[in-house]
């Protein structure tokens, strides 16, 4: 038996996903064993099907998989990248199979956060006056005003922002390997250190603005 690979799909290295039905495919675990199966390369559905049921444990009918796939597919997160074709001699005759390849769109989906979701002024004033009340609970805190702490978190936002995107958009192939087969929950806490470091390694650049609106 012979088999060789017809491939014409060149996967990216960071896919950002900001869609709300991709975004919900990717946080149902039901998907996360086909993604992290496609992470290694191209697959046919039985190659899917066979390492599913070693990876988990349990069976999977091949109709309700080739419906996981469709979804996917429609999702744009995963694509047929090509074809197996197998040659194999049976009862002295010349078979060929041809069996459709699987791909990740992507080597790594970052899920990106909408950007009038993070700079929606109501939800940051909101946070900005609960936010105000818990600093005072200290009794060497004092916040300026409300106002001044919204426009401070509004820069902290916009700076996280791009540090997180620029991470991604200027090292995709690096941070795709780092990255790995991290489960999206381990990814997302990790995200939050690396912006939280970043702001810290730059806080000259918050200084001036959070001792005018907090006063110790």
């Amino acid at each position: 038996m012979s088999s060789r690979e017809l491939v014409d799909f060149n996967q990216e290295p960071v896919k950002f996903i900001e869609d709300e039905i991709s975004l919900k495919i990717l946080r149902n675990p039901l998907y996360m064993p086909i993604l992290k199966i496609l992470r290694t390369g191209n697959k046919t559905a039985k190659d899917i099907k066979n390492e599913y049921e070693e990876q988990t444990g349990n069976k999977i009918n091949i109709k309700s998989l080739y419906r996981q796939l469709q979804t996917l597919t429609e999702a744009d997160l995963i694509t047929e990248a090509g074809v197996r074709i197998t040659k194999d001699k049976k009862e002295n005759k010349q078979v060929t199979k041809t069996e459709k390849l699987y791909s990740r769109t992507a080597k790594f989906f970052y899920l990106q956060t909408k950007h009038d979701e993070i700079f929606d002024t109501k939800r940051i004033k909101k946070r900005s006056k609960i936010l105000s009340q818990l600093l005072s609970l200290s009794p060497d805190v004092e916040v300026s005003s409300v106002d001044c702490l919204a426009a401070l978190l509004e820069k902290l936002y916009s700076f996280q922002l791009q540090g997180s995107e620029s991470l991604y958009r200027d090292f995709p192939d690096k941070v795709a390997d780092i990255a790995g087969d991290l489960p999206l929950e381990d990814l997302q806490e990790i995200m939050g250190d690396f912006v939280t470091f970043n702001v810290l390694l730059n806080f000259e650049d918050f200084e001036k603005d959070l001792k005018n609106c907090i006063k110790k």
